[in-house]
């Protein structure tokens, strides 16, 4: 389960909860990536992907071709070396 939650106290961050699966999957790519910025930046950019994908936002190819080759740079592997990292979580 994974949950978002905002802080009177603290306005400008969010928290975000992760258990079960979601908790074990982020692990892995924290033990595969090295830091949880990686992590975090890597789970926003395949968000977007997905998003554009479900909703039908539409995003032109090159655009889609920009986000993945941010990967190198914001997540420290290709966008094709992270999903074969997600293909090896037995979860």
């Amino acid at each position: 389960m994974l949950d978002i939650s905002l802080r009177a106290e603290v306005p400008d961050k969010a928290i975000v909860y992760l258990d079960g699966r979601d908790a074990r999957i982020f692990n892995h790519l924290l033990s595969k990536l090295g830091s949880e910025e990686r992590v975090q930046n890597a789970m926003i950019l395949t968000g977007l992907l997905s998003q554009t994908a479900e909703t039908g936002m539409q995003i032109s190819k090159r655009q889609a071709n920009e986000i993945r080759a941010s990967f190198p740079d914001l997540v420290g592997v290709s966008f094709e070396d992270f999903n074969k990292i997600l293909e090896t979580c037995q979860f």
